[in-house]
């Protein structure tokens, strides 16, 4: 008598949820698929960059300037058989102020403000497109003030970056149009944050005490561009290999050939969300089957053992 061979637990690859029934429109609960789904993700980035051009007469003072501001926030919350919300914000503003003959005119500062919000209704997989409302002076940016809005930026991964970054654009030059000396530079600040959260249903009754073996497969990579602004080509950005071995759920880790065994109690729907220590942004795969032996004599399989 002898075991037979193991499901494989490849984990599916497209950062999604496989795809389960469909949501009824009776308000009942959603049909969540058998295994490891994706149960929400949440994201929230900052972008803030402040351009500064002067110009400086041979006595060094400043005769002319621009200066130009933007602030972006965005973010995104989705929950499977539930739906999710999303915003944006944009801030613009400029101050230009030319003192020098023949450019010299009145000072201009602006500001200019644009939000969009996002609303997309319930459904188990995020594949669905929504509803989007613009409020503020959003010109250029939308087609109208309400309109259909994409589908939800949704994947599986762990994010948790910030850097600031500063620019000269070009070592301090004489323009032969004002014959002024310039300088012009650029400040960068960014932040974002994002993370998958995984479940894993384990299907059958759930009876006290009664639990199944379970085969998980799983991967990772490391993300090298700190400045990816969505996660909608986040699987073709440059990465590195993670160590399987370094790859959690709980206190259990993956061996180095990619699989993990639990033993876990039927019909529950489990937290099952991988981590990795001392990583800020990684994209990971995992996926899992109920392991089912069975008896074989002489190549003829007599008995599955539920």
């Amino acid at each position: 008598m002898r075991r037979g061979p193991a499901p494989s637990g490849s984990a599916a690859g497209n950062g999604v949820n496989p795809r389960a029934g469909a949501v009824g429109d009776n308000g009942s609960d959603w049909d969540k698929p058998l295994g490891v789904y994706l149960a929400s993700y949440h994201s929230a980035r900052n972008l803030h960059v402040n351009e500064e051009s002067d110009g400086y007469d041979w006595t060094g003072v400043d005769q002319d300037w621009e200066r130009f501001t933007s602030d972006t926030h965005h973010e995104e919350h989705w929950t499977s058989g539930v739906g999710g919300h999303g915003q944006q914000q944009d801030l613009w503003q400029e101050d230009i102020k030319y003192q020098y003959q023949p450019y010299q005119h009145n000072p201009s500062d602006q500001v200019t403000h644009c939000q969009i919000d996002y609303q997309w209704g319930k459904s188990d997989y995020p594949d669905q497109p929504g509803t989007a409302t613009a409020t503020g002076d959003c010109n250029g940016q939308v087609p109208a003030a309400t309109f259909t809005c994409r589908q939800p930026e949704v994947t599986t991964e762990h994010c948790g970056v910030e850097f600031e970054l500063d620019t000269f654009y070009a070592s301090p030059y004489v323009s032969q149009s004002d014959g002024l000396t310039h300088s012009d530079h650029r400040h960068t600040g960014y932040d974002r944050t994002a993370d998958g959260y995984m479940k894993v249903r384990t299907g059958g009754k759930q009876i006290p005490g009664q639990q199944s073996l379970w085969e998980f497969g799983g991967s990772a990579v490391k993300i090298l561009d700190k400045t990816v602004l969505t996660p909608t080509y986040i699987h073709a950005l440059p990465s590195s290999g993670i160590d399987p071995t370094k790859i959690y759920v709980g206190e259990k880790h993956f061996g180095s050939d990619g699989l993990l065994w639990m033993t876990l109690p039927d019909g529950a729907d489990l937290p099952f969300t991988p981590t990795i220590q001392g990583e800020d942004f990684y994209s990971f795969s995992i996926g899992g089957s109920k392991y089912k032996p069975y008896i074989q004599a002489n190549t003829v399989r007599l008995l599955v053992c539920h």
